[in-house]
């Protein structure tokens, strides 16, 4: 309960802070629909705080806990529904990096001033006081000490150093304006606090960290030989001849050390203390506690059991502590000086497992991403889920805002990287069709009619909202206005004639809109498609092409025409050039005679590669469409096919299992 003020008073300036940004902003409140993809660890970690705090031996503590936590996943989506745009995301990014350059000058000025002679200046008696400076780095770092620094540094060096190493030491920047020389000397100067905090921070678990994020970043590198070479030289030079690096690493290998046997002696109690309550634990807040039993209630002797004195007597052997604590009728929770087993003892396997899932979304999210700073963060949260392993620091109450905003960095990131409110596109459903013909045709592409009207009127009940591709494009892409129903778009492959005789009139019914992708070449041609001769022998009028004249008459009707390419080849067994041409000419040729913007395309076969969407987004197209995308891309947006075989029960599960997601 000690910490709940501190907590609660940061969570009122971020929350007044949150409380500005939205107020700026129209339908601010809509947060309470937003997903943001965090939400299986996030309800997994409330869950098993909550919990806990229901059998918890010190009931108070925990639902203080709990309800911290509550308050601040509401804030994290609050912040999330206020950040909208991309000028909203960079002051985001520079109140980071304001934050990240503050708190190395405090912590430089703090080393500084306990071991070197520095003059004194009256003005400025409370900044060049060693008190005063570790108060105002404790805004940003709470009240821990160095451990809580080095968990700092855990995750947002890493980030700092990749992104530095990419756009500042390899010269990117050539411009020779006088901002730009600024800017640079500005960022080689937080580049050398960087290295100085590292160095001075005395911590072996930070340095474990940093070493395993090197090492991963090697295989992004086409130099990593010459890079691997330089940084073990360097590092060695480091050691020999820096003091602190050779008292750090020197304690990696002193048989001798407390603390290497510490960290073995907490993590076996640690676990033996888990088994007794592995399910819902201790309790939050409850680490380090001693609880002891006193008129049927249990109390905490925090401060109070064991002096000072005997701890240091005793601390030489963490099981004699362990021993002497039960023989006085006190349960002494240890801390097990790993982030992980932390969340285990306090709040049992649901946190664990919450806390490592909250780590792999958001490595996961970043790696999808393109780009220097989604390479950088994602190292961040690399060295941050490593240094965990070694300190539960990580867990003090500053840390946890600094990891929910690095969450929010990666979360708006990647939808400055596709357009705002990207994460809400798993509410649009898109169904892909390619012929709809009377029941007594036989052909595995075409639904029959009375099952495709079964379907409408199903998807109608549901309370979808229908769009064109175009449409969609235009008003949530472009505008990026905000997906609050669910949306679904009814699209049809290859531009069959039987779209106008037998969807069309089902579409209109209910006046629904629809796209056809067609294959221009083909449009108006006599000759069916050259799959239909595996399908059947005999043809009629339905089975050839639409023309332009029956095109411009769906046009008329609300529908939307999208590129299908040229000759329906599939583009990534095509070279360049031949790819380029399906897509470019395909896009103008549909521009010239519809006399309308051609920004949709459906890719032949439903497939396309990086390569094929570069080329795609090259030639003008805002909306591509594929089967199955696992991609961060509007040009492979993915959609669910619907065929002849699919009765009403497939047709319902299809939909129950669609994944719309831009990942």
């Amino acid at each position: 309960m000690v910490a709940l003020p501190f907590w609660f008073s940061n969570l009122a300036a971020a929350g007044a802070l949150g409380l500005f940004f939205s107020y700026t902003k129209e339908k601010a409140w809509s947060w309470t629909r937003r997903i943001t993809g965090y939400e299986l660890p996030f309800g997994l970690m409330l869950f098993a705080a909550w919990w806990s705090a229901c059998d918890a031996y010190l009931p108070w503590q925990a639902l203080g806990d709990a309800l911290s936590l509550t308050v601040l996943i509401g804030l994290f989506y609050f912040l999330a529904a206020a950040v909208r745009s991309v000028q909203d995301f960079n002051y985001l990014l520079r109140a980071a990096f304001a934050g990240y350059a503050l708190t190395l000058v405090c912590g430089f000025l703090q080393y500084g001033l306990a071991n070197w002679s520095w003059p004194q200046l009256p003005a400025f008696s409370f900044l060049l006081d060693a008190n005063g400076l570790y108060r105002i780095r404790s805004v940003f770092l709470a009240r821990s000490g160095t451990n809580v620094f080095a968990a700092f540094l855990s995750l947002t060096a890493p980030a700092y150093l990749a992104w530095f190493w990419q756009n500042i030491a390899a010269g990117q920047n050539k411009k020779q304006r006088l901002s730009a020389v600024l800017k640079q000397i500005l960022h080689i100067s937080i580049f050398a606090l960087t290295i100085f905090n590292i160095i001075f921070s005395f911590s072996r678990a930070l340095l474990i960290a940093l070493a395993a994020v090197f090492i991963v970043s090697l295989s992004h590198s086409k130099y990593w030989k010459q890079i691997l070479a330089t940084g073990l030289i360097l590092s060695i030079l480091a050691v020999l001849f820096i003091a602190p690096l050779q008292k750090t690493t020197r304690s990696f290998f002193d048989p001798n050390d407390a603390s290497n046997r510490d960290h073995y002696m907490l993590a076996e109690i640690s676990l033996r203390q888990i088994a007794q309550h592995p399910f819902n634990g201790w309790g939050g807040g409850h680490l380090n506690a001693k609880l002891k039993q006193e008129n049927k209630r249990w109390v905490d002797l925090r401060g109070k059991y064991k002096t000072p004195e005997e701890l240091r007597r005793n601390y030489e052997n963490m099981q004699v502590v362990q021993k002497e604590a039960l023989a006085d009728g006190v349960i002494y929770i240890f801390s097990p000086h790993n982030m992980y087993l932390s969340y285990f003892l306090e709040c049992g396997f649901l946190s664990f497992l919450g806390v490592i899932l909250l780590v792999i979304f958001t490595w996961r999210r970043l790696c999808r991403l393109s780009g220097s700073l989604a390479y950088s963060l994602a190292l961040g949260i690399l060295g941050f889920a490593i240094y965990g392993l070694f300190q539960d620091s990580v867990r003090a109450p500053i840390m946890a805002y600094l990891l929910w905003f690095y969450l929010l960095l990666a979360l708006k990131l990647e939808e400055s990287l596709r357009g705002f409110n990207c994460l809400q596109y798993r509410k649009v459903l898109v169904l892909a069709y390619h012929r709809v013909l009377r029941p007594t045709a036989k052909n595995t592409l075409a639904v029959p009619q009375k099952n495709f009207a079964k379907q409408i009127a199903y998807l109608r009940r549901r309370k979808y909202l229908f769009m064109n591709a175009e449409d969609f494009y235009q008003k949530h892409i472009i505008s990026a206005a905000p997906i609050l129903n669910k949306i679904c778009l009814i699209t049809f492959d290859d531009g069959y004639r039987d779209n106008l005789k037998y969807a069309w009139p089902v579409l209109q019914k209910y006046n629904i809109p629809a796209t056809v992708f067609v294959t221009v070449n083909k449009i108006g041609s006599p000759e069916p498609y050259y799959w239909d001769f595996k399908n059947q022998t005999k043809f009629s009028k339905d089975d050839l092409p639409l023309d332009w004249p029956e095109l411009k008459r769906l046009q008329k009707s609300g529908w939307a025409i999208g590129s299908h390419t040229l000759n329906h080849y599939e583009l990534k067994q095509l070279p360049d050039s031949a790819a380029q041409r399906e897509l470019r000419l395909s896009k103008q040729i549909l521009e010239k005679e519809l006399r309308c913007s051609i920004n949709t395309v459906c890719y032949p076969r439903g497939s396309a590669d990086k390569r094929v969407l570069g080329l795609a987004r090259a030639d003008g197209y805002g909306l591509g469409f594929v089967t199955n995308s696992r991609t961060d891309d509007f040009l492979a947006f993915p959609r669910t096919g619907i065929y002849a075989h699919d009765n009403f029960g497939r047709f319902w599960l299809k939909l129950f299992l669609h994944k719309t997601r831009l990942k």
